[in-house]
């Protein structure tokens, strides 16, 4: 399988093993329900684990991405995104920050353990 779905607590760890298009629209599907299922002022912790090496940023994801982060833009709590690449975040930080201003905060990690930590801190 190419997309796990867990939960530490009341963090929603998505984690991906292959970023083709089936598991990057199963993600889209899961996090847009979780925004839909929780009221915009209950915090939201979600972690996007993608430091696998076979993993990408694809056109699919950036589009998806572009599409449901706007529109819970109201929505309260974090988004941790955890990257193998030193470049990536960079990139990531570029992309997001050209989705306007989201109430919840997106920060971006190359380790689990530390985007955790900061997902646990808030």
């Amino acid at each position: 399988m190419g997309l796990e779905i867990t939960e530490q607590g009341e963090i929603v760890i998505y984690t991906f093993i292959d970023s083709a298009d089936v598991y990057v629209e199963q993600w889209a599907e899961s996090i847009e329900t979780l925004f839909k299922d929780t009221p915009a002022m209950q915090p939201l912790y979600v972690m996007v684990d993608v430091s696998s090496p076979d993993v990408e940023f694809t056109a699919l994801a950036r589009q998806k991405s572009a599409e449901i982060f706007p529109r819970y833009r109201n929505h309260r709590g974090r988004v941790a995104f955890v990257f193998s690449g030193v470049t990536a975040p960079y990139y990531a930080r570029i992309f997001f920050a050209g989705l306007g201003i989201l109430n919840f905060e997106v920060e971006f990690f190359d380790s689990r353990e530390a985007g955790l930590a900061w997902l646990e801190g808030a």
